[in-house]
């Protein structure tokens, strides 16, 4: 399993967040930024506005997971 992957798209998607951050919070600084993103091979299941619940997301996203209601 390839761990890290370089992607022109996401990189330029990535800057334009990170500047828009900094733009918005200047009292942040470089170092107290984060951003990780997280790829799926499709079929990506996606949560529109709620139309799944977090217990069907995640066990679509991971079986070997499989959450149970509490």
């Amino acid at each position: 399993m390839t761990f890290f992957r370089k992607d022109e798209q996401i990189e330029t998607l990535g800057a334009r967040i990170s500047e828009a951050t900094e733009a918005k919070f200047p009292q942040l600084t470089r170092n107290q930024i984060a951003l990780t993103w997280i790829v799926y091979d499709p079929p990506v299941p996606v949560n529109t506005g709620g139309a799944l619940s977090p217990q069907a997301f995640w066990n679509a996203t991971c079986p070997r997971l499989q959450l149970s209601r509490r």
